[in-house]
C-alpha cells in the first residue's frame, strides 16, 4: 500500500524549504515561492544569512555560487520568514589544523527572520541542504 502525501504534508515536513503553493499567494502564513518582485530583501536576507554563519562557525564563505530557491512565509504584516537553499564554497577555517584548505561545493539551507517596521533580520537556521538534492 503506498501513502500519498498532500501538498500541505510536503511543505510543512520540509520545514518551508519546499513550497508548492502558487508564488502570487497572499495568505498569512502560507509558504511560497519568491518572484522577482522580492529580490532586493532577498538578497539582503542572504547576505546576513552569509555574515552571521560566518561568525558563528568559523567558515570563510569563499563564494556564493548561486541562490538555489528561495521561499517566503507572512506572519501578519511585520515578520517575513525566508526559507533560503544556496550553492555555496567554503572554507572551515575552525580547529587546530592550521593547513589551507582548499574550497568544497556544498549546498546549504538558511531560515532568516525579517522584521519588516525595522527592516531587520535574524537567523534562525543555517545547515547543510537536507531537504535539496542536486540533479544528476
Amino acid at each position: 500500500m503506498m501513502l500519498s502525501q498532500s501538498p500541505y504534508d510536503l511543505v510543512y515536513g520540509s520545514e518551508g524549504f519546499t513550497a508548492y503553493s502558487d508564488p502570487t499567494c497572499t495568505i498569512h502564513g502560507t509558504i511560497r515561492p519568491s518572484t522577482p518582485a522580492d529580490e532586493e530583501q532577498v538578497k539582503k536576507a542572504v547576505d546576513f544569512a552569509l555574515e552571521q554563519y560566518s561568525k558563528r562557525e568559523g567558515a570563510d564563505i569563499v563564494s556564493l555560487k548561486r541562490i538555489v530557491k528561495v521561499n517566503l512565509e507572512f506572519h501578519g504584516r511585520t515578520i517575513v520568514v525566508y526559507y533560503i537553499t544556496l550553492d555555496l564554497e567554503t572554507n572551515f577555517s575552525g580547529g587546530d589544523d592550521e593547513q589551507e584548505s582548499e574550497p568544497a561545493a556544498f549546498y546549504y539551507e538558511a531560515k532568516v527572520y525579517r522584521y519588516i517596521p525595522d527592516d531587520l533580520f535574524a537567523l534562525d537556521i543555517f545547515r547543510p541542504a537536507f531537504y535539496y538534492h542536486p540533479p544528476y
